[in-house]
């Protein structure tokens, strides 16, 4: 009788609240009425992508920018996020590190990526971000009110307390001016309910006089950094055809680790490629991760297993896309850069343990080490 009441109580606080009835139409043509053209799927065609693109570009040149892009993509990775944020902050020492006129995050790519397009300035924030945390301000488990129904094993309260910190008003009106001076901040989240991508427009959002767009903001980091499971779902308040409804979005990497190009735009009609202003731009993905296949012997357990085999999965397919961006390149004369874990950091000297201090400390100036050479 105790456990039937535990777990009422459980199941209670833990789950969502009940799906809306929606058709699939309408799930696929979801959108945010105070916040229109600020989004569009990873798989959107060129004529969704083009209107955007297009804005970008007349903003560019109303701003006296005619210089061929720079564009930052950051990875997936989680703790490994250490990487990219010590990275940015040897670039800054070093003294050459671009205003990226395009900066594209996802999941922890997308925590760096808004202090990552307003510069060096906002250096001591990456370093507080992934050196002075531990896995008690990411989440806190919840083992049992997963194993219940509810829609995670742990809750996300504390990662979504710290961006709270973060992202400040004043955070928020320095993304916008940099928007309005034709520069692109883009974060992406994974739509559930469409099993697609979300591309999401942070400057656009900043932008807006709504009074939420802060609070849109927040949502999106924390949406595209919740690993499935782990962390729970952000739920989006969107509306088709007068029919409100709410879209889960979950971590953008389970789309896919990184994103510098759509791909309507990668294998698209080639007027818009001709079109995309990016001959004699650089690319730079930082990957944190390792891309080459890593050999070690698996131990026999499920878990294991399991984790191994999603590494792989994953790493297959970011060679796949890279060797794509690479082509890309070559194509338009687009200087491509891709910087990753060396082989010289020792992950097993750290404890097996998902946001580890000492790892993260270790991490972090690893990558501050690669980005001043």
């Amino acid at each position: 009788m105790l456990l039937i009441v535990l777990s009422a109580a459980l199941g209670a606080c833990a789950t969502l609240p009940e799906r809306e009835d929606v058709s699939s139409a309408a799930r696929m043509g979801g959108q945010l009425v105070d916040f229109t053209g600020t989004r569009f799927d990873t798989e959107a065609s060129i004529e969704i992508i083009r209107p955007w693109h297009d804005r970008w570009m007349a903003e560019r040149r109303a701003s006296g920018d005619d210089e061929p892009i720079d564009l930052l993509a950051i990875s997936s990775g989680s703790d490994k996020g250490a990487f990219s944020a010590g990275f940015l902050t040897g670039w800054s020492k070093r003294g050459d590190r671009p205003d990226f006129d395009l900066v594209i995050g996802v999941s922890t790519g997308a925590l760096i990526a808004p202090f990552a397009f307003l510069g060096p300035s906002e250096d001591d924030a990456l370093r507080r971000l992934y050196t002075t945390i531990d896995a008690d301000d990411i989440y806190r488990q919840r083992a049992i009110s997963g194993l219940l129904g509810g829609p995670a094993f742990a809750t996300s309260r504390p990662l979504l307390e710290m961006i709270e910190r973060e992202v400040s008003p004043e955070l928020v009106e320095r993304i916008a001016e940099e928007h309005l001076k034709g520069r692109r901040l883009l974060v992406t989240t994974t739509n559930l309910d469409t099993q697609r991508g979300t591309i999401w427009d942070l400057g656009s959002i900043a932008v807006s006089p709504m009074p939420n767009r802060e609070h849109l903001i927040e949502s999106l980091l924390l949406a595209s950094s919740s690993v499935p499971a782990l962390m729970p779902p952000v739920m989006i308040d969107v509306e088709a055809d007068g029919q409100p409804f709410r879209e889960m979005h979950v971590d953008g990497g389970t789309a896919g680790s990184f994103l510098a190009i759509p791909p309507s735009i990668l294998w698209g009609q080639a007027e818009l490629r001709e079109r995309a202003d990016v001959t004699n731009g650089s690319f730079t993905i930082l990957y944190n991760g390792r891309l080459a296949p890593q050999v070690e012997g698996v131990e026999p357990t499920a878990f294991s297993i399991l984790r191994r085999s999603i590494e792989t999965m994953i790493a297959h397919a970011d060679r796949n896309i890279l060797r794509s961006y690479r082509e890309f390149a070559v194509h338009h004369g687009v200087t491509l850069a891709v910087y990753q874990i060396g082989d010289d950091f020792d992950d097993d000297a750290f404890p097996d343990e998902q946001f580890d201090s000492a790892f993260m400390q270790a991490l972090f100036a690893h990558g501050e080490e690669q980005g001043r050479q």
